[in-house]
């Protein structure tokens, strides 16, 4: 994801899986860096990432990359993400909720 052009690159995969698991990650960083609104995003960090378990050994560099790992997880592959309730509800109650609170811009979705 580059930011600062709004735009996902993807340039290889080896199978439709790997495709879409690259997708969801690269839209969660999208959602992170340009959607969600910072009182979200600092409670991503602040307590949520921080001393939690990762979905996958990737998601440990840091908590945009946690998230993204989550958000893909979320999207693809529910039951394992449950596995880490608080990621789960997480992305549920504040990512997927809907609620205009949870946006950077409020009306930026119509």
């Amino acid at each position: 994801f580059r930011q600062h052009e709004r735009r996902i690159l993807i340039y290889d995969f080896d199978s439709a899986s790997l495709f879409y698991q690259l997708l969801y990650h690269e839209v969660g960083h999208f959602v992170f860096f340009l959607a969600i609104s910072s009182v979200v995003k600092k409670q991503w960090v602040t307590e949520i990432f921080t001393g939690s378990a990762t979905v996958s050994s990737y998601g440990a560099v840091n908590a945009a990359e946690d998230f993204a790992e989550s958000y893909a997880c979320y999207v693809r592959d529910r039951e394992t993400l449950m596995k880490l309730p608080e990621k789960f509800d997480f992305m549920r109650d504040s990512v997927f909720s809907g609620k205009p609170e949870t946006r950077k811009e409020k009306d930026w979705v119509k």
